[in-house]
């Protein structure tokens, strides 16, 4: 009975590139149905039984900040970070790192935690909730864009400040559209209503005015 040599291990291929957030709708992949989902935030950045060190860089290079995580959590909510820790584990090395800008920094946090948590604070900024929704949909951790979609989409549109509508309003295209987006953009657009519903009015404001030139063409369309 003749046996076969094992084939060789594959050499560990480079970490999957970073997905756009035009083109992924991590929201999109998810169940209907609502997930009860431990609250895992204690264990965030402790080191006890972490396999990976996770560091947040500049496009420079530059390191903001280094956290302890476990790639089970990451790799379970994840399939960016499930091919991510593929290719590292292949590798050898346990230090992972994502690129941010210094803008991002405080979403990319809030992101991490919200992936353990699987939940966002009730009290979080809408405008830090929208940062942090669009950077987890970058990285396809779904249960956080859930949770930022959910407590965003529970908010009055007048509890939307007028920079979190404007964000919204420009989103990329691809990435307003999605199902992930599309009713919190909604909410954005009734938020533009709300102010702009009598235009006559709202002209003899200065501070109207200045909002109503900050509008995307497309929001200007549709009132």
């Amino acid at each position: 009975m003749s046996s076969s040599s094992p084939s060789p291990s594959p050499a560990p291929s480079s970490p999957p590139a970073s997905p756009s957030c035009s083109s992924v709708s991590a929201a999109s992949r998810c169940s209907s149905s609502t997930v009860f989902a431990p609250d895992l935030s204690p264990h965030f950045n402790d080191p006890f039984l972490s396999d990976f060190q996770l560091s947040l860089t500049s496009p420079e290079g530059a390191e903001f900040a280094r956290f302890h995580v476990h790639g089970i959590v990451l790799a379970g909510q994840s399939g960016y970070f499930k091919s991510l820790l593929q290719n590292w584990m292949a590798s050898g090395s346990q230090a992972l790192s994502l690129t941010v800008t210094e803008e991002e920094l405080p979403a990319a946090k809030a992101m991490l935690v919200a992936a353990y948590a699987n939940s966002v604070p009730k009290d979080a900024d809408p405008h830090q909730l929208l940062a942090t929704m669009v950077l987890a949909d970058r990285y396809q951790l779904r249960v956080c864009v859930e949770a930022c979609r959910s407590q965003l989409l529970g908010l009055e549109p007048k509890a939307l400040g007028w920079g979190t509508v404007l964000a919204l309003l420009r989103l990329p295209a691809g990435l307003r559209e999605s199902e992930a987006f599309a009713a919190v953009t909604e909410r954005a657009h009734e938020r533009v209503l709300d102010v702009f519903g009598n235009l006559d009015e709202a002209w003899t404001s200065r501070s109207s005015r200045a909002a109503w030139l900050s509008l995307p063409c497309e929001a200007v369309e549709r009132l």
